[in-house]
């Protein structure tokens, strides 16, 4: 018999009450990393936009200090040793759609386009404001997810009218702070390339392949050339979890030879490792990215 976990969360203000509710089988690792699903969101209607947008706090002198801290302890940590990268609050299409529904965020543009510009500037708005807070700690760059606006939810004329607009301004806000930008997505992306190519973007990742994604690093590394670079390649989703440590070696140093011309492409699994995955496996994929990863 299958068990619900059930969220309720609400912002009660005196203009009115929003709530949010979230399920999730029952499962003793629920609360240590399984995501919920949002079932009720937050802004249902144009009047909890405007109680959401009247009540939104700025935020905190003690949080900005904190994230001043956190990019102060990450520097002392890692060092010389490589790049450290946070993700930001995050792409203004993602955060938009952890507060309305996506069914009813997509179609806002065509139903009540006033309504979608005005949310949408709102989360510009402060989005803008955190990557501005944190262009001034000692990141090296910043991370954007974007991966809600994939490439099999929509096309380049829907993504060019109703989205682009308001990342570009995120990949603008890291530039002008002299960060390095970089933009996730995991999925499908393929029919978006000339997007992102416009978007201002300084690394895309994760190129996936199938069955996560449908990206080919050969063809991505043709379109995009030395205009972004690349980051990803490596199937974690079957091939990884499923092939031997020998099929593992051999992959690898295949995507390496790729992408490896030229520059402009930095060798990784093409989103998180999944359960079960094989230590040998990852021992394997570290090897051999190391062996063959290098310039003479």
């Amino acid at each position: 018999m299958l068990v619900f976990l059930y969220r309720k969360s609400s912002i009660i203000t005196p203009s009115g009450i929003l709530e949010q509710l979230e399920v999730a089988p029952y499962d003793p690792r629920t609360l240590a990393g399984i995501h919920f699903h949002t079932k009720e969101f937050f802004i249902k209607s144009i009047n909890d936009f405007e109680i959401f947008r009247k009540y939104f706090p700025s935020e905190s002198k003690k949080s900005i200090q904190e994230k001043h801290q956190a990019a102060k302890t990450a520097n002392a940590i890692i060092g010389e040793t490589g790049i450290f990268c946070p993700w930001g609050i995050g792409g203004v299409y993602n955060e938009a759609s952890t507060c309305r529904d996506m069914q009813e965020l997509m179609m806002d543009p065509y139903l009540n386009p006033e309504f979608y510009k005005e949310l949408m500037t709102f989360f510009v708005s402060w989005i803008k404001r955190d990557y501005e807070i944190m262009g001034e700690t000692e990141y090296h760059a910043l991370g954007i997810q974007g991966n809600i606006a994939n490439g099999g939810l929509m096309g380049e004329d829907f993504f060019m009218e109703h989205i682009f607009p308001y990342e570009r301004v995120i990949t603008e806000t890291i530039k002008e702070s002299g960060k390095y930008s970089i933009y996730h997505n995991c999925g499908y992306a393929r029919n978006l390339y000339s997007c992102y190519k416009k978007l201002g973007m300084d690394v895309w990742e994760t190129l996936s392949p199938p069955p996560q994604g449908d990206t080919e690093l050969k063809e991505a590394k043709e379109f995009f050339g030395d205009e972004l670079i690349l980051s990803g390649g490596l199937d974690q989703v079957e091939f990884l979890k499923k092939a031997s440590p020998k099929e593992v070696r051999a992959k690898v140093s295949d995507l390496i030879a790729t992408g490896k011309p030229g520059g402009y492409f930095i060798f990784a699994g093409s989103d998180f490792l999944e359960p079960d995955t094989p230590k040998a496996n990852i021992q394997a994929a570290v090897e051999s990215a190391s062996e063959y990863g290098k310039y003479s």
